[in-house]
């Protein structure tokens, strides 16, 4: 079965310039783009092509049913709330 991200979940995406990875919520689809935020301790925004998302790993899951969000990818740009 085809690979088809759903609104709501949370998958890991990679930016293709730096090869980076992150932890993010899909919030939206619109054409051939998908909108995520990400963040641990705010919430930032950023969108990607279908190609540079992947579902979470089975000990990604874990890691998340634990609320272990650490020991996901945290590799893109975040900051602090003012």
């Amino acid at each position: 079965m085809p690979f088809i991200p759903k609104i709501g979940e949370y998958y890991i995406i990679r930016n293709k310039e730096k090869n980076k990875e992150q932890y993010a919520h899909l919030e939206s689809i619109s054409g051939k783009s998908y909108y995520f935020d990400y963040g641990v301790f705010g919430f930032h925004e950023t969108n990607c092509k279908k190609k540079y998302i992947r579902e979470l790993t089975d000990t990604e899951k874990t890691y998340r049913k634990n609320n272990e969000f650490w020991k996901l990818p945290q590799q893109f740009y975040q900051s602090f709330p003012t």
